[in-house]
Order: structure tokens, then sequence, then C-alpha cells
């Protein structure tokens, strides 16, 4: 049986994706190019309690963050959260859980299966050129197609809805074994000699686990984060509790780095969610949770285009109408990127000396990237630091003079 919907790309976007349409009686398809869902990795995992909880995932797939240390070359900052706010998924388990609930909602999963080209029918996408491990080559056809292909994009740019993503983050990671690590403390690392247009990491998630990371900006430094990930321990005391800790997994993964809707979303039958949009926070690299959100309004938006037989084309388009809900922080994140990706170490460490400023909570709710009017008027009067961008800062002081 020809599918209705055929998503590319087994992540948290298009396994979310597809659970919304196979929850409506769609025929979905799923093609992951890997051989497991979760494998290889490519996030470090970080995300956020009631984000999670909002989009019904259980808590035994993270671990509270309950302190968040950030430290720049010369400075540190510490909050303290005896209600953890943030969280680090053990992303392997979590992925394969979405896969399960896909496959429960009625959704196929094909693995080594590389969606890398599109069919099309009068300038529209209608399936894709399905491409196995073994070399055999197939055509999929579909009334819609689902570009979650991650960082890759690889169906939007078949469809030349865009060359690529210019800015990115890279990043190199190790899993360790380290039991010496505080559990429910995450670090945040940044400076020229750790990590140059980036920052570094260290995130517990659990049974000894911690990820240690290093990301940089492109095309704003060319160095190669391995070779700072091999140099951070040394480099930066407050990571001596991994002194002799064993990597059991190596990482590495891209994230686009982009103002929101800089492609469209939608486009000739062709739906585009998750990194393969561009739809993640500059500011930390953070995408699982927006991926979520953006698939699921994507599949709802796709069962109700596919609903009388056709494809209803003003259907789809609720999804980027309600997807353009999130932008503006997404854009405030994104301003926020262009303004600390030039950082040299005098200013981190004056950054980080005006964080000591605010409250855990405001913190939290800033690193979150939750830039609602209620927070700036608290943030802004208290907070002199180059974070928050001169025309926002000057704004909220208007409106909290009347």
């Amino acid at each position: 049986m020809t599918p209705d919907v055929v998503v590319a790309g087994g992540g948290p976007a298009g396994l979310s994706a597809a659970r919304e349409a196979a929850a409506a009686g769609l025929a979905t398809v799923v093609l992951e190019k890997g051989a497991a869902i979760g494998i290889p990795l490519r996030t470090s995992g970080a995300s956020w309690i009631d984000e999670l909880d909002a989009l019904d995932v259980p808590r035994r797939f993270h671990v509270p963050i309950r302190r968040i240390r950030v430290i720049g070359p010369r400075a540190e900052a510490a909050f303290d959260f005896p209600e953890p706010r943030m969280c680090i998924l053990d992303v392997r388990a979590f992925y394969q859980w979405l896969a399960q609930r896909a496959l429960e909602a009625g959704a196929q999963l094909r693995l080594d299966a590389r969606a890398d080209a599109l069919l099309l029918r009068d300038g529209r996408a209608a399936g894709v050129r399905v491409r196995a491990r073994n070399g055999r080559v197939d055509a999929l056809p579909a009334r819609i197609v689902v570009d979650a292909t991650g960082y890759a994009s690889t169906l939007r740019r078949r469809l030349h809805l865009h060359a690529g993503f210019a800015a990115y983050g890279v990043g190199a990671e190790l899993d360790l074994y380290a039991p010496r690590f505080d559990a429910h403390e995450a670090l945040l690392i940044v400076g020229g000699r750790v990590a140059p247009c980036g920052y570094g990491w260290a995130f517990p998630y659990g049974d000894g686990r911690v990820r240690l990371g290093v990301g940089v900006g492109r095309p704003h430094a060319d160095a190669d984060p391995h070779a700072f990930l091999d140099a951070i321990r040394a480099r930066v005391p407050a990571l001596r509790a991994l002194d002799g800790a064993s990597a059991i997994e190596a990482h590495t993964g891209l994230i686009p780095l982009v103002a929101p809707r800089s492609v469209p979303l939608v486009r000739d039958g062709l739906v585009a969610v998750g990194d393969a949009a561009g739809q993640a926070s500059s500011l930390v690299g953070e995408g699982i949770r927006y991926a979520m959100h953006a698939g699921r309004l994507a599949g709802r938006a796709v069962a109700q285009a596919l609903r009388n037989g056709g494809v209803d084309a003003a259907a789809l388009d609720a999804y980027p109408r309600e997807w353009g809900r999130r932008e503006r922080n997404l854009r405030f994140a994104h301003e926020i990127y262009r303004r600390i990706v030039r950082y040299d170490d005098a200013d981190w460490d004056r950054e980080i000396a005006h964080l000591t400023r605010l409250a855990p909570d405001a913190f939290a709710q800033g690193l979150k990237g939750d830039f609602t009017l209620a927070w700036l008027l608290r943030v802004v009067p208290r907070y002199s630091g180059m974070l928050v961008p001169d025309r926002y800062r000057d704004g909220v002081r208007r409106v909290a003079r009347g």
C-alpha cells in the first residue's frame, strides 16, 4: 500500500510528526538512515523539566539538575535549585521510547533506509527515493513528505529551498563513566582556551555517566572541538572530578545556528521539521524540545491536510502559523548568540560577574530562552551585562517607567 506520509529521519522531530500522523489514521512510514534509533548520538541531551512534562515525557528518562555552574577564564557563577528546572536526558532510551510511541500509533519504521532524493510530480513532492545500506534503490511514493533529516536538510536542499546552513555549531563529546562527578550538577564552560566561539559542558545523566563536550560556532571559528575536548580537563580545575574517568562512547554532532524562518517550513508537498528547518536555539545549541513541538504541529497539520482524500495546502499552512508563536524567543536567542560569539575572555569574565546578580530562577529562565516581558522587567533593572540586546533593555526601561 502506498503510504500517505513518508517521514525522512528518526529523531525527535520526525518521530513526533509520525506519531501524530499515524494516530490520525494516516499510513505513515519513517525512514531512518541508521541501523538503530538513537545510534549514534548527536546531542548532549540538556532540556527543561516543565517543557518535557508538557510533552508527556516520563521523568524516568531524565536526571534533574540541582546546580548549574557557569565557569569563565577567571570568574564563576553558581545557581542552586531546590526545585530543579534543568535536566539531562538519557537520549538513546528517550529516542527509542519516541519510536515506540510512533509504532504504537500505527507508524512503520524502516532502518538502514536513507531518503536521498525527492520524487516529484508536477513540481510537487510525491515521495522519496530510498537507498538501503546494501545499495538497493527503491521509489517510495507518498502524498506528503516530511523532511526531518537534521542539519543535513537533505530533501529541502534537493528541492532547492536553501543551499545549506551558513552558520552552525559543531560539537565533540565523550560519554564517560565518572562516578566521582556530582550527579546533579551541570557545568557550562566558556573562554578562548576551552571553546572559542562556543562553550564546553559537563552533564551527568545517571548511573555515574557524564557527557563532557565542546562545541564551537562556524564560520566564526575554525577550531577543531576534538582538540579542545582533549585539553579541557587539564585546563579547568572544576573538572578534576573526571580525573581517571574512562570514555565509553564518543559523539559528534552539528546543529544550525540561524535566525528563525530562514527558509520556508512548507512548500509543494514538503514539510520541514526540527534541525532541518533550523528550529533550535542558537544561544545554547538546544533543539530536542523545539523539535518535538514542531513535529507535533506538523503531524497534526498533515493529518488535517489529508483528511478529505486530496492535499489541502491551506491546512498545511496551519503548521508554520502555529509554529510562529514560538519564534519570538528563538529570534531573541539568536540575537544574543550574535553578540556572545564575538566575546573574548575579558568579556566573558565581565558577563559572568554580572550573572551573579541574577536570582537562580531568573538565570534559568534566560538560559531556557523564555524571554517574556515579565522576565525582562524583572531582569533588566538588576542586570547590566551584555547578554540583553540594547534595544530590548532600553524598551523595557521605558515600559517600567510607565
